[in-house]
């Protein structure tokens, strides 16, 4: 049995109790799987120093959007990448939703703050996070770009009309009128209505899941598989785009379950040492993103998915 062929080690979950070992673990495993392409770097501390970064091409921030150290080590980042050279620039990627305004945004949540908390169940990161961002666009200018990588928010709403005519479910003339909304009318909404609206969706998506439960969790799950490969065909293609360009430093700042897939697709193709990708974590993400090292990608599962799905007829 080939160094490659061997077997994953035993569930080693537990071993996360005790910090340094759990690092060793990860930084062990981390390297089998993508020492070829990638070196990672662990953030400890408060506020981690970045010395002597560099430049450097792709970097991948592994991020859990409960841990509220991750704004400062961000802002830190982007920091670090643009000193010393005021040529140098970041492209940050950004799982937010691509039809929203971030400007309008990070406006209206450093006006109301509360807005955060019909966003996320971690309000006070979000909120924490885009504030730093809006600091670091007025700081950099130019210098700094913000690419949105999420799936349109208009693909929540044509999911949620989807699953009512799947589940044949009439709404009340009040719910229906919140929803009749065309693309274009969405696009023209403020980013407070568009939040109204999502909500909206979320209080029929679980109405709908209590009356055909099953059959609303299997169009989810292909839902849920067909927004995770479009993040990643996202990131790849703006990676290509900007791979051979100069002093350009590209950070990926997203779910660890996203980056993971990316540094899987990356693996696939052939790259110089030169390219090598970046791979930061803060130290309390690393126990969750263990679960995540040899997951399937959504490509996999969307694969055996489409397969169960044609047995099932």
């Amino acid at each position: 049995m080939s160094e490659k062929e061997k077997p994953r080690k035993d569930d080693l979950s537990g071993v996360f109790a005790r910090s340094a070992i759990g690092n060793a673990v990860f930084k062990e495993e981390f390297r089998f799987l993508f020492g070829e392409i990638a070196d990672l770097k662990i953030l400890s501390g408060e506020s981690p120093v970045f010395d002597a970064i560099g430049k450097q091409k792709k970097i991948i921030f592994l991020s859990l959007h409960s841990n509220e150290k991750e704004p400062s080590y961000l802002r830190d980042l982007v920091v670090a990448l643009m000193e010393g050279d005021e040529n140098n620039k970041v492209i940050l990627l950004f799982e937010l939703c691509s039809d929203i305004d971030l400007n309008e945004m990070i406006k209206l949540i450093n006006e109301d703050p509360s807005l955060s908390k019909r966003i996320t169940h971690f309000p006070e990161v979000l909120t924490n996070l885009f504030t730093t961002l809006g600091k670091l666009k007025e700081k950099y200018g130019e210098r700094l770009e913000v690419i949105l990588i999420d799936i349109p928010a208009f693909e929540t709403l044509k999911e949620t009309k989807d699953l009512l005519e799947l589940a044949g479910i009439e709404l009340d003339s009040e719910l229906a009128k919140r929803i009749d909304v065309s693309e274009e009318e969405f696009e023209r909404m403020s980013i407070k209505q568009k939040i109204e609206t999502l909500e909206t969706c979320k209080v029929i998506y679980q109405m709908i899941a209590n009356n055909v439960k099953e059959k609303i969790e299997r169009y989810s799950y292909s839902f849920f598989l067909d927004r995770n490969i479009k993040i990643v065909e996202n990131v790849e293609k703006i990676y290509n785009e900007y791979k051979d360009k100069d002093g350009y430093n590209i950070i990926f700042y997203g779910g660890q379950a996203h980056g993971f897939e990316i540094l899987k697709e990356l693996k696939e193709v052939e790259m110089p040492p030169s390219q090598k990708v970046t791979v930061y974590i803060p130290e309390e993400n690393i126990p969750s993103a263990y679960e995540f090292l040899r997951f399937p990608t959504s490509k996999e599962l969307a694969k055996i998915y489409t397969f169960e799905k044609a047995l099932r007829r």
